[in-house]
């Protein structure tokens, strides 16, 4: 009876042990490793004719804009200014009445003589 024992403990604990195992090997494997994508290819003869498009639309551009500051120049020129006066800035800080003479004179200072110690420093 001892060795029925000894037997079906055996056969329960490797059944046991083998239900376990898979399961915990699983965690362990992995579908596949993806590599990271390559960096994408710079054609450099296309950036740059990119780069000289767009420093000539620049340069055409300020030209434009420079021909319409000297067209609008031009017509305010020839236009007599008619423009009418401006009013007086209101918010401007109202100008301070001026400071009667007695508190502009220099006062004397207080004699302090007597306070100062007789003897000499050091």
């Amino acid at each position: 009876m001892k060795s029925l024992h000894a037997s079906v403990l055996v056969v329960v604990s490797a059944a046991l042990s083998l239900a376990a195992v898979p399961a915990g090997a699983a965690a362990q494997f992995t579908a596949a490793l993806v590599p990271a994508p390559a960096p994408p290819k710079v054609d450099t003869a296309a950036q740059a004719d990119s780069a000289r498009e767009a420093a000539k639309e620049l340069e055409e551009r300020m030209t434009s804009i420079k021909e319409w500051v000297d067209s609008a120049a031009a017509a305010l020129a020839s236009q007599p200014a008619a423009v009418p006066p401006v009013p007086p800035d209101t918010a401007r800080i109202p100008k301070m009445p001026p400071r009667p003479d007695s508190s502009r004179a220099p006062k004397n200072p207080p004699d302090t003589s007597a306070l100062r110690s007789r003897r000499p420093p050091g």
